[in-house]
């Protein structure tokens, strides 16, 4: 049994999966994000076997259907509508049931529906935007794509951008954060956070 801990936005987790195909890509698509915390919540990557022997559709949509009051189903919003997963809230576990766990797009998706949904427990949630400092003071800039969220960072401050495509949000403490997350090809950067200041529900 292979297991990975990483932090994604303060926010630890563990990642378990019986098959070691999966171990180099895990460790290598989160080797900056590696943490010794105590994790908070639980995902387990499970290979089932396809049903007629077709896999999984390649568009990837995952979105949450609720089941119960202890338990969400994550579908694969594609043409298929197939489950890829469930959610166990009481005992905080993501179980995620893919055909073939070499198709990492499905499963680095899945995943990050897993960690959104309890980093919204936590006072958290992903973001497109582009965010860095200016001035010593963490700045975020939002809109729709080739806006110019980047390209106004790096016209300011192209050595202290943390991110460019999407971020996580926290209130920790009254205080805004944004956090770099590697979901959507971002990278830790030389700081993984910076504040945006307090929480207009103080």
């Amino acid at each position: 049994m292979y297991h990975l801990k990483i932090s994604v936005a303060d926010l630890p987790l563990e990642i378990y999966t019986i098959r070691q195909s999966m171990k180099k890509f895990l460790d290598t698509y989160f080797s900056t994000y590696k943490t010794e915390k105590e994790p908070f919540f639980q995902i387990n990557i499970i290979e089932k076997k396809a049903i007629n022997n077709v896999e999984q559709s390649e568009c990837v949509i995952p979105e949450l259907e609720f089941v119960s009051q202890d338990e969400w189903r994550i579908l694969n919003n594609s043409i298929d509508r197939n489950t890829v997963g469930y959610i166990d809230t009481n005992k905080r576990i993501c179980t995620i049931e893919v055909p073939s766990v070499s198709n990492t797009y499905l499963v680095t998706s899945v995943i990050r529906v897993c960690v959104q949904y309890f980093l919204e427990l936590c006072d958290g949630f992903f973001l497109h935007g582009a965010c860095g400092v200016v001035e010593n003071k963490g700045i975020l800039f939002t809109g729709k794509s080739t806006a110019g969220k980047s390209t106004a960072l790096h016209n300011s401050h192209p050595d202290s951008i943390i991110v460019e495509d999407a971020a996580a949000i926290r209130i920790i403490n009254n205080q805004i954060w944004c956090y770099s997350i590697p979901f959507r090809g971002e990278k830790l950067a030389k700081t993984s956070r910076i504040g945006l200041g307090e929480s207009l529900n103080a």
